[in-house]
């Protein structure tokens, strides 16, 4: 048998290739099983699980992806270890009849973690379809019999509330055995549409708490995914997958040499839930690729959020733009409504012209307007649709839609776009091009704020595919214009974090977390959110005058507001002229702090002291740490005191930010208690550590 290993430190592959030529992918030490259940579990242990239609299984499996057709029929061909100056990648290649299957394996260093994807290849002299493929499959993870010592956090997501992780223990969820090999029933997460996290992230992580094991793993999809948990040998299996013909409608029809390659995921073991976020942080790192622009994570003022909403114009420039500056913002974002002739066009995009009946003195003035106060420009566009209101529908023709049972798509009064027809990024282009070399926008919000559901009919064999194509489709079309403007700075937004997926995210400066108009509820997202983003693309609206009685704005809410954005990305909003001089001067203190943070912010991993946080906790509390140094947000959420662990050598504690306002704390033996005059109040607590 020949044996070798990929990874570093807690995350490692062990494969084998048995005497039948068979190669098969490990994560345990199976000295704990039985001789029956030992031979069963490595005749599970495949790279991939591959169906092909027509072509069956020998297992009964239910609803299960194991021992599908390709999978127990592949042979071992040969593996090639590539070595670059940040990354070291495995390729394993097996083949049999009708495929030949590449199994990718790549790490970057000191992540602790591994990016995986395969692809399939048509070697046949006949056409097949793939109707299941695996990115990554894991057999027999933690001991037997664990099922009530593990439990699965799920990263619960949704309009205005993103990011809520809720721990579940495995054998409540239904996955447990009562016999030595395994069930038909598994736990699946999925979503299918092109909104990819709209009810869930595309994240998962185990917990075993008897030795404080945990894994994560993330799928890298814009578009459908499943992951589903299930028992095997009364251990734990892990499937992690785009979008599949069960789950999501989605198959692939290849021809004789074609190929398709399956979405990426990564996966990394860690001793704690801190550990494994450190490692998924580090990847997400190497794995992004950021303007030259916003490598300096500029702090941004956006006039839509109690502003300008739907309706912005020269007026609120004026209005706006001065304060913004004075504030220490450096871009100024018009968002919806600079685009139509009608008062409130959010349901009239698609031609992206600027309005004449806004900027009656010409756009063009508008932007000048903006430069003289000395901001840099930034517009608000949604690409991939058009409204269906007014004429703009009328600038596509109709062959640039797509279409399901003939009928163009509609959602939320919009149509979709075709980005695999080259008319739709010809002309997309040319608009960005003109916005670009007319007015000199540094900045686009490409926000989208509809799903297309199962899929379209206009590409591939299947509504499915269809989906599959055009988001990547639209990928492509995002890379590209980062190549030919690398200033540029790209934001992505779906009503506010409903595509919040790290091949999005990979191709983004940056991406809006949420929507949430609430700054009291804001909090429980950003208390969990670098879970899912890097603190340098976590967008997060600054709102603080966000009251139509301005009496209920006080020091308290202008602090909170802006603590809520220290965290990540500054995306100020609101219209700040109507503070008080010294509720402003709040808000000046916080983007000075916030620019004192930016060189530390891209190198800091996140710190969760006292883990996630979810809507019923009095207490808040998430950091960032960075070397020597920790800068931690702390909530005061039902009460004006709070008490916690904080198991650190300290040298020094100090409030960070914001200074001129009443804190009480101390911090004896590893507890650190704060005392704020409200609840609902924040504190950025800067620490130094031995």
């Amino acid at each position: 048998m020949k044996q070798f290993e990929f990874g570093q430190g807690t995350t490692r592959f062990l494969f084998s290739v048995n005497d039948k030529n068979e190669i098969r992918l490990s994560v345990i030490d199976k000295t704990i099983f039985s001789d029956s259940e030992k031979t069963y579990l490595e005749d599970m242990e495949v790279l991939s699980e591959i169906e092909i239609a027509g072509r069956g299984n020998n297992k009964h499996g239910g609803d299960r992806h194991f021992s599908c057709s390709e999978s127990v029929l592949l042979k071992y061909k040969s593996h090639n270890i590539i070595k670059s100056n940040n990354f070291t990648e495995l390729v394993i290649i097996q083949a049999d009849d009708i495929c030949e299957v590449e199994s990718h394996f790549l790490e970057y260093s000191s992540s602790n973690t591994i990016r995986v994807w395969n692809k399939i290849k048509n070697i046949s002299s006949s056409a097949f379809t793939v109707e299941y493929i695996s990115s990554l499959v894991l057999y027999g993870l933690f001991g037997k019999n664990v099922y009530n010592e593990t439990n699965l956090y799920i990263p619960s997501n949704g309009w205005y509330s993103e990011c809520q992780w809720k721990k579940n223990n495995l054998l409540n969820l239904g996955v447990f055995s009562y016999q030595n090999l395994k069930s038909m029933k598994k736990f699946c997460l999925t979503s299918t549409g092109s909104w990819s996290t709209k009810s869930y992230l595309p994240m998962g992580i185990l917990e075993e708490t008897n030795t404080s094991d945990f894994i994560l793993w993330q799928i890298e999809s814009n578009g459908s995914w499943t992951y589903e948990l299930g028992d095997i040998c009364r251990s734990i299996s892990l499937h992690l997958s785009g979008p599949s013909l069960q789950e999501n409608g989605w198959s692939m029809n290849l021809n004789p040499s074609e190929e398709f390659e399956t979405v990426k995921c990564a996966i990394t073991f860690g001793k704690s839930l801190n550990a494994v976020i450190d490692n998924i942080t580090l990847y997400r790192r190497n794995i992004i690729h950021k303007s030259v622009a916003d490598k300096k994570m500029p702090a941004i003022f956006n006039e839509y959020m109690f502003a300008s909403g739907n309706c912005p114009s020269i007026e609120t420039i004026e209005q706006l733009a001065p304060v913004a500056r004075k504030a220490g913002a450096e871009y100024f974002i018009i968002d919806c409504g600079w685009h139509d002739e009608v008062v409130d066009p959010f349901y009239h995009v698609g031609k992206w012209q600027p309005s004449k009946l806004k900027y009656p003195e010409g756009f063009d003035k508008a932007i000048d307007r903006i430069r003289s106060f000395g901001l840099k420009p930034g517009l608000w566009m949604e690409p991939e649709v058009v409204g269906a209101f007014g004429d703009a529908s009328e600038f596509w023709d109709d062959d640039c839609y797509l279409k399901r049972f003939g009928k163009r798509i509609m959602s939320s009064s919009r149509y979709f776009l075709d980005f695999c027809n080259t008319k739709v990024t010809d002309k997309l282009n040319n608009i960005v091009d003109g916005l670009i070399r007319d007015f000199g926008i540094e900045y686009f919000k490409f926000d989208y704020n509809c799903d297309i559901g199962i899929g379209d009919e206009n590409h591939g064999s299947n509504l499915g595919e269809g989906l599959l194509l055009q988001n990547r489709a639209v990928i492509r079309w995002i890379a590209d214009i980062k190549k030919r403007y690398p200033d540029l700075i790209l934001e992505c937004c779906s009503s506010g974090g409903n595509r919040m997926d790290y091949l999005s995210l990979s191709y983004s400066d940056m991406v809006s977390t949420s929507d949430q108009m609430n700054c009291y509820l804001y909090p429980y997202i950003v208390g969990n959110m670098l879970s899912a983003v890097l603190p340098e693309q976590a967008a997060v609206w600054s709102y603080p005058v966000c009251f139509d009685d301005l009496s209920k704005i006080n020091n308290e809410s202008v602090v909170l507001n802006m603590v809520n954005s220290l965290l990540g990305r500054m995306h100020l909003a609101s219209k700040l002229y109507k503070l008080s001089k010294e509720q402003f001067s709040f808000v000046k203190e916080g983007i000075d702090y916030y620019n004192y943070m930016k060189p530390y912010k891209d190198k800091a991993l996140p710190y969760f002291p006292i883990g996630f946080c979810s809507s019923e906790d009095e207490k808040i509390v998430v950091g960032l740490k960075c070397d020597k140094k920790i800068f931690l947000f702390v909530y005061a959420m039902k009460g004006n005191e709070i008490s916690f662990d904080f198991h650190f050598d300290v040298e020094k504690i100090k409030v960070g930010y914001p200074n001129n306002i009443e804190t009480e704390y101390k911090f004896n033996n590893g507890i650190l208690r704060v005392k704020v005059p409200n609840k609902q109040s924040a504190r950025i607590f800067e620490i130094d550590i031995k």
